[in-house]
């Protein structure tokens, strides 16, 4: 009888059995499936956070966006960086410059271009970006930076050693967790054009994923590890109690906001990667729920850009369900019209590519990888 399992190197096929790939448990050498999983779960938090948003119950008025905040942004950098990653010795000239190229289209033509249509569409200045910043488009922006940074850091560490490259992206994300706690104020043209409160905030989680990346060994080894799936846990859920008492915030307020900042955030980051690496094997196997996330993921950057277009006002819906003891409405509500939201944004993100020109210009494919499927599903946002 012939043996079911097929060729880890086809693309349309099932991941082999976690037997079959390494000591470590896992294999980045082809598409990694969980974590295409997991960058299209943070795309969703996304699109349902805007929903919460415009119910009038986003931010940090309610348990559920609370919840959500935590994690929802670092997880998106720390996908983003896990994709970055590429070792020092592929970072030629030839590379780094269509690398550069892509980005660029994708993340800062791409920008401009949607954040236009937005300002239009909602009788906006479509040029308003120059005085007020790019709004609820900043991350591509912040995105391009944290990225640009790490290839000059990667060109210099072909010459010094990965260490420096490592090294440096440490660095950067120490100086801007400096920038946040100094006492200068943080305000100017510059610094609301090019998004810097976010680089600062958020650099730190895109290195994470960098570093992650590079030691895949001892990542796998830590995500296997019960007691850290155990900590994260309960790191989160403690974080969370600590967050909602008016007591701790009254005893010490350093203390709070480091729990509010910070640990609340890597538990909380902790907590979902270290789930989706122990339901590896699922998404592996490739079942109903893994295609959908991970087509999800691989169309990050088009429904980022197209979602804000989609997001009705649902201040009538947010008032029905504002009352104590509505969580799960709130969540079951906010998760239906965002996964409506996300289904609408792939047909339209499908129409848009099926033009080569549209492709290459808003999405940053290469002009010569629309003559490959498995091209076609590369994701210039994170990848």
């Amino acid at each position: 009888m012939r043996s079911p399992r097929r060729k880890q190197n086809d693309e349309n096929s099932p991941p082999l059995p976690d037997a079959a790939v390494g000591a470590t448990g896992y294999a980045f050498a082809g598409r990694i499936y969980e974590f295409d999983a997991l960058r299209g779960f943070s795309m969703v938090l996304v699109v349902m956070g805007h929903v919460l948003l415009s119910m009038n119950l986003g931010g940090y008025d309610t348990l559920l966006s609370s919840a959500l905040l935590t994690f929802r942004m670092p997880l998106f950098f720390f996908v983003s960086g896990f994709f970055a990653y590429r070792s020092v010795g592929k970072w030629t000239s030839e590379f780094t410059r269509s690398m550069l190229v892509r980005k660029f289209r994708a993340q800062v033509i791409c920008t401009l271009i949607f954040f236009a249509l937005l300002a239009y569409a909602s009788g906006g200045d479509p040029l308003g970006w120059v005085e007020s910043g790019f709004g609820g488009y900043w991350f591509t922006v912040v995105l391009f930076q944290m990225f640009l940074c790490y290839t000059l850091l990667s060109l210099l560490g072909r010459k010094c050693g990965e260490g420096f490259t490592i090294a440096g992206m440490a660095l950067l994300s120490a100086a801007g967790l400096g920038v946040l706690v100094a006492p200068f104020p943080k305000e100017g043209w510059l610094w609301t054009l090019l998004c810097w409160e976010n680089v600062a905030k958020y650099f730190q989680f895109f290195t994470l994923g960098i570093v992650c990346r590079k030691y895949e060994a001892a990542f796998c080894r830590a995500c296997s590890s019960d007691r850290m799936k155990t900590l994260a846990i309960v790191a989160y859920v403690a974080c969370m109690c600590l967050w909602y008492s008016d007591s701790f915030r009254a005893w010490n307020g350093v203390a709070y906001r480091m729990v509010h900042d910070v640990a609340a955030r890597y538990a909380g980051l902790g907590m979902v990667v270290t789930l989706f690496y122990s339901a590896r094997g699922y998404f592996r196997r490739n079942g109903v729920a893994a295609r959908g996330l991970g087509l999800v993921g691989r169309r990050t950057l088009d429904i980022y850009m197209l979602h804000y277009f989609l997001i009705p006002p649902l201040a009538f819906l947010g008032g029905l369900l504002a009352p104590e003891g509505m969580l799960l409405l709130q969540l079951l509500a906010a998760l239906a019209l965002s996964l409506c939201i996300v289904a609408v944004c792939l047909l339209l993100s499908g129409i848009l590519r099926s033009s080569d020109f549209l492709s290459v210009w808003l999405f940053g494919m290469r002009p010569a990888a629309r003559k490959t499927s498995a091209a076609c599903d590369r994701n210039p946002l994170v990848e």
